[in-house]
């Protein structure tokens, strides 16, 4: 039993940390890596809702 949880372990630090993501956070790091992505996609959100600001995306979330 130990050497198969040390198996396991020892193979968890061959991962990349990125792989260690679920496919949200991995989604959530990929637009973070661009802040003209975020920007982007927040000015199509506040477009498309007919919202004027941050405040008013929060307040509808």
């Amino acid at each position: 039993m130990a050497e198969a949880l040390a198996t396991y372990v020892s193979l968890d630090t061959e991962r990349m940390p990125h792989e260690k993501l679920s496919d949200r956070e991995y989604q959530t790091l990929c637009m973070l890596a661009s802040v003209k992505t975020v920007s982007v996609y927040r000015a199509r959100l506040l477009e498309k809702m007919k919202l004027a600001n941050n405040a008013e995306l929060r307040f509808y979330v």
